[in-house]
């Protein structure tokens, strides 16, 4: 029983933190796209568009872990299996 849970709770994490990851991967590339169209070799700017592309990517995959959780909540609550793939 106890590994059952440790598994849904791993794998629950896993698909909450993965989008996210991924948000902040292609938030990552675009702030690099935009660094080297504008040429930018300050420090500063560059860490500015890593933060706005870090968030345009977290904000991009929001929509994916806000409907996982919320699909765990419901069976959470309904009292059905805890998570299923």
């Amino acid at each position: 029983m106890t590994e059952y849970l440790i598994t849904n709770a791993l794998n629950l994490f896993i698909r909450l933190v993965l989008p996210i990851l991924i948000g902040l991967g292609v938030g990552g590339v675009i702030a690099i796209a935009a660094q080297l169209l504008l040429q930018a070799e300050d420090r500063a700017v560059s860490f500015l568009f890593r933060y706005c592309g870090g968030l345009l990517g977290i904000y991009l995959s929001v929509v994916s872990s806000s409907s996982i959780l919320s699909e765990y909540a419901k069976r959470l609550w309904s009292g059905l299996d805890l998570y299923r793939p």
